[in-house]
């Protein structure tokens, strides 16, 4: 690829803006691009409504998906030269350390080698310095899938502030929205809990600023990886006897079809229980169950307050 490829930053940034609503909801903006090497740097801006864990003001893990999400994404488009349809894959994330409260997270993608069907990407996501970086992801991109076109859309979104008492009280009396009310990424992204048969089952209704890609349209990777790991972290407080949010050390999210602008239902299953850390599986799916949209993997980590752990929310 020559060297010479001028990149107009300008222009990337309004279309990167107005063509992805979720991007846009989330308040992500384009910092810089480069065609050789591959690769786009985005900027997440901290806000009350990304709060995974209110005790601490870090955000949740979900806006870090998103976030290495749509830089892997970009980087792919200009390894391509091209504007040409993707999708993601398969995308697995290290959680590192915390991100530190009211301060924005930075996220660098590179897209280092693509086929006729696939783009490979790394990535990670930091404060000011990419050597300390706060989470690393390697993910896949399928190239050739749908088309975009630009919308014009908003979210909305409040910031509540929990304790541990309103996790046990859920525990206690099975309110469960009641305690998902009090996290305000999932508030921002509308999901809500019922139990069935002693199980937990997760609902996010659709709504335009979850879309990702606007001209099929499908939601964006980022709603999915944050419903399957809240997903986990419910199952987990379900479970278990902790009244400490669970921390997620590492997250692998399989994305196996497009997921339609319909409801989407989320379960998930605890694998493996250890002393401290435990292994949740999840499942997405809308119309049928037996067609998942998405699954994951997530390594958990149960710790007390006091103790400090790799984390994103």
């Amino acid at each position: 690829m020559p060297e010479d490829i001028v990149i107009d930053i300008a222009a990337m940034r309004v279309a990167f803006r107005d063509l992805v609503p979720f991007n846009s909801a989330l308040g992500l903006s384009l910092e810089d691009a480069s065609a050789f090497p591959a690769v786009a740097v985005l900027r997440l801006p901290w806000a009350e409504h990304l709060i995974g864990n209110p005790e601490t003001g870090v955000i949740h893990g979900g806006a870090l998906t998103t976030l290495l999400d749509a830089a892997g994404g970009l980087s792919v488009f200009l390894k391509l030269q091209q504007p040409t349809p993707i999708a993601t894959l398969d995308l697995r994330i290290d959680h590192l350390k915390p991100a530190t409260p009211r301060r924005d997270v930075l996220g660098r993608a590179e897209c280092f080698k693509t086929t006729r069907n696939v783009g490979f990407v790394r990535a990670i996501a930091y404060h000011d310095d990419p050597s300390d970086p706060i989470a690393t992801s390697t993910a896949t991109f399928m190239i050739g899938q749908g088309s975009h076109r630009a919308r014009g859309l908003r979210a909305k979104g409040d910031a509540v502030i929990p304790t541990v008492e309103a996790i046990a009280e859920a525990k206690r009396t099975g309110a469960w929205n009641r305690l998902i009310e009090t996290l305000p990424f999932m508030r921002f992204l509308g999901v809500r809990l019922e139990e069935r048969g002693g199980q937990l089952l997760g609902r996010m209704a659709f709504a335009e600023h979850l879309v990702g890609n606007p001209g099929l349209p499908a939601l964006h990777g980022g709603t999915l990886g944050t419903l399957l790991e809240a997903s986990a972290q419910v199952e987990l407080l379900y479970r278990a006897e902790t009244v400490v949010l669970p921390k997620t050390i590492t997250i692998t999210v399989d994305f196996l079809r497009s997921a339609k602008p319909v409801e989407t239902f989320v379960r998930a299953c605890i694998k493996k229980q250890g002393r401290r850390v435990t292994t949740v599986q999840s499942v997405a799916w809308q119309e049928e169950e037996s067609k998942p949209v998405a699954t994951a993997t997530v390594h958990m980590l149960i710790i007390g307050p006091e103790q400090d752990a790799p984390n994103a929310g």
